[in-house]
């Protein structure tokens, strides 16, 4: 990518028509369109930032955000092929390269709660209405099953403070769960 011909398009040239407004709803197709910005906006930042230019890699984010409110287009919503989520998950990682982690976690938490949901409801339909699970299992399933792999991956990466933390066992950790060794004689008789 020609990152600095992208960044003057983008900061100088390219004008949003109001997606920040309060209170404006966007049907599927314009939400579909107004995601490519955002994940264009988010991959740009993340080019940026590549590069050592953060300052303009969070001029990027702070444009995108300023100008589509999360309120009228959320981070993380159901759609088909996960498509909203697949973007907001380009947009997250600009964010993370940027260095906006305030604006990052937002991200982060709309879109794990969004697949989680997902996820919930998947393996609803799998167990209690086998017979209309068809339809997901090729499709809708797998798909946010791999998202929410790419988001583990993200988080781990840009925000290792979310993992589950896991005690560390050293040489001196003792085994509480091992039973006596039964071939040794007892030496009480």
């Amino acid at each position: 990518n020609n990152s600095d011909f992208m960044y003057d398009n983008m900061m100088n040239k390219f004008a949003f028509g109001g997606a920040g407004r309060k209170g404006v709803y966007f049907d599927e197709e314009n939400r579909r369109h107004l995601l490519s910005i955002r994940a264009l906006y988010g991959e740009a930042a993340g080019n940026m930032a590549d590069k050592g230019k953060a300052e303009e890699a969070k001029k990027l984010i702070e444009k995108c955000v300023q100008n589509m409110d999360p309120d009228n287009l959320p981070y993380g919503l159901a759609s088909r092929y996960n498509s909203h989520n697949q973007n907001s998950l380009l947009f997250l990682e600009g964010c993370y390269k940027a260095g906006m982690t305030d604006i990052a976690e937002r991200v982060r938490k709309d879109v794990r709660k969004d697949l989680e949901q997902q996820a919930a409801y998947y393996n609803y339909i799998r167990t209690e209405k086998p017979e209309y699970f068809g339809q997901f299992e090729r499709s809708e399933a797998p798909i946010n099953e791999r998202l929410l792999v790419v988001l583990d991956a993200i988080e781990k990466k840009y925000a290792p403070q979310t993992q589950p933390q896991t005690p560390a066992e050293g040489p001196n950790t003792i085994n509480t769960t091992a039973k006596p060794d039964s071939t040794k004689a007892d030496s009480s008789n």
